[in-house]
């Protein structure tokens, strides 16, 4: 006699042990008898024929019991498996009858679940990217019909997600372009939460900065537009969510981790004037030199205060040249600015002329002394003699 849990049927052979004739048999044991879990049982069989007498026989069984299984390969989109997304992807199965369990997907995108009763079940799949936000997202559900043994499926995300996210910043404003994938066949209303924001650190994922009005969705792709006021100076940080509607209430089904908007830049350009051609010179504009032998130099910089010196005074072939400005401070406010520098020669030593003219003082002094001498030679009449006396 054999017991097959998995089937819960009873067959054996019954066999005659005067006549050595034997008969098999199968009974389903149906809905009034449920398989016992894994563990050891007896169980007693009888056997009656036309003459009354009933022979009896017990069946000693060690029943492993083995349920079913179900892995499902799980998709972000149509063809890409999930495994390509970051973060934590997991399901949730549950059936009518409280029955739940749930599974975290594994490097090969698969969704396990192991001792799984036969019927129908719903399942749910989430995500969490561990990464910006880190909002939990509701990618859809579906039903699946698990049998005995090895049961496989597939789940494609089915909600709408953002499928892309591009700001810029213009005259003061964050100018946020959004475009929402919807693969349902059907209009949803949804919302889309921001949180703009130079200081990524203070982005708290339970106070968006700003909350959009309600958008319909329609199937496929869809874009829409926000602004957001972004007068600060430096980088700005953006973040999305993405809210629709399954009925009862809103749920978070896509989200963008984060996008920066450069602060815009301008050109301060200094020239100079003044100087010889092909000499080297040098402007430090916040902390960062440059040097060229052209008459410019050119920074590019975001708003703000800037302090600068340039190079002075500048030696050049014995000749001092310098600026008229050495140093100072550029103010950039939307605007490209240009600085005029003058440069002029000062404390002129030159080698020859101090010989020609050290020539001359000395040839002038000649000259002094040549004329006292012979002014010191002319003759004098003595008194009262008529004699003429030299000294």
């Amino acid at each position: 006699m054999t017991y097959n849990p998995s089937t819960n049927t009873l067959s054996g052979v019954a066999k005659d042990l005067d006549t050595g004739q034997s008969a098999s048999f199968t009974l389903n044991l149906g809905s009034y008898y449920t398989p016992p879990s894994s563990g050891n049982y007896v169980f007693g069989v009888g056997a009656g024929t036309y003459g009354g007498y009933a022979d009896w026989a017990l069946l000693y069984a060690a029943i492993t019991l083995q349920l079913p299984s179900l892995a499902v390969q799980v998709f972000n989109t149509p063809n890409s498996p999930a495994t390509s997304v970051p973060g934590v992807v997991y399901g949730v199965l549950y059936s009518s009858t409280g029955f739940s369990e749930v599974a975290f997907m594994n490097s090969s995108g698969y969704l396990n679940f192991n001792g799984v009763p036969s019927g129908t079940y719903t399942l749910e799949v989430y995500h969490y990217p561990n990464t910006g936000l880190n909002l939990t997202e509701y990618w859809g559900s579906e039903t699946i019909n698990v049998q005995p043994g090895y049961n496989t499926a597939t789940f494609t995300r089915g909600e709408p997600w953002i499928y892309g996210l591009h700001p810029v910043r213009v005259n003061g404003q964050a100018i946020i372009d959004v475009t929402i994938n919807n693969p349902l066949k059907t209009t949803l209303g949804a919302y889309v939460y921001l949180w703009v924001t130079t200081n990524p650190s203070t982005v708290n994922p339970n106070q968006p900065t700003a909350t959009t009005q309600p958008i319909t969705l329609n199937p496929g792709l869809n874009n829409y537009t926000f602004y957001y006021p972004a007068s600060q100076a430096g980088t700005y940080h953006v973040y999305a969510a993405l809210l629709t509607y399954n009925g009862t209430r809103y749920i978070v089904t896509g989200q963008w981790d984060c996008a920066t908007i450069q602060p815009p830049n301008y050109s301060v350009v200094f020239r100079e004037t003044g100087l010889p051609p092909g000499v080297a010179w040098n402007v430090t504009l916040g902390g960062v030199t440059e040097s060229s032998r052209n008459s410019s130099i050119i920074f590019t910089v975001s708003n703000g205060e800037y302090y600068y010196s340039v190079a002075s005074p500048i030696l050049i072939n014995g000749t001092e040249y310098i600026a008229s400005e050495p140093n100072g401070t550029v103010t950039i406010n939307n605007n490209n600015v240009i600085v005029t520098l003058h440069y002029m020669p000062v404390n002129t030593i030159n080698t020859t002329n101090t010989i020609t003219l050290l020539t001359w003082v000395v040839a002038i002094m000649l000259i002094i002394a040549i004329l006292m001498r012979k002014r010191l030679r002319i003759p004098r009449p003595s008194k009262g003699t008529g004699t003429d006396v030299y000294r």
